[in-house]
């Protein structure tokens, strides 16, 4: 009994010792020292219709079209303070080859209006979802058994 309450005394000492050092609030993220927000006063904006040019500029990939792949791709990204698109980050994909494809055309994008805080602007994040879907194609039910 003595070394179950001793080893849960140590348990608890060393879980308030670590959890003393964790910082009340984490630092912003940064890009080269500039500070990266998750919102901002005014969020950015594509100025341009974004459907138009996502279904002018992506090509779907022949081995996602081949295996009959589809889904949505998550990709995070910065807009910079001159709207300028940058950093993108694959957040979830089905597949590779889609988030190939959406790098490829990220990098093609045209300037957004960038974000704005305290009547600066500055880099905001933004997470932009891309769906694939193969035309003609219908989704199966599932069956019920």
């Amino acid at each position: 009994m003595y070394k179950l309450l001793l080893s849960a005394s140590l348990l608890l000492f060393a879980v308030g010792s670590f959890a003393q050092s964790i910082p009340d609030t984490l630092p912003m993220p940064t890009i080269a020292g500039v500070m990266v927000y998750d919102s901002a006063d005014v969020k950015p904006k594509a100025e341009y219709d974004m459907n138009r040019f996502l279904a002018e500029v992506i090509r779907y990939p022949d081995e996602a079209r081949e295996d009959n792949i589809e889904g949505r791709v998550m990709v995070k990204i910065v807009i910079n303070e001159d709207g300028s698109v940058s950093h993108p980050v694959i957040l979830k994909s089905p597949h590779e080859s889609l988030s190939e494809e959406v790098l490829r055309v990220i990098a093609l994008m045209p300037a957004w209006t960038p974000g704005v805080k305290d009547g600066k602007p500055v880099k905001v994040y933004f997470t932009l979802p891309i769906t694939f879907k193969l035309e003609g194609r219908t989704r199966r039910r599932k069956h019920k058994n």
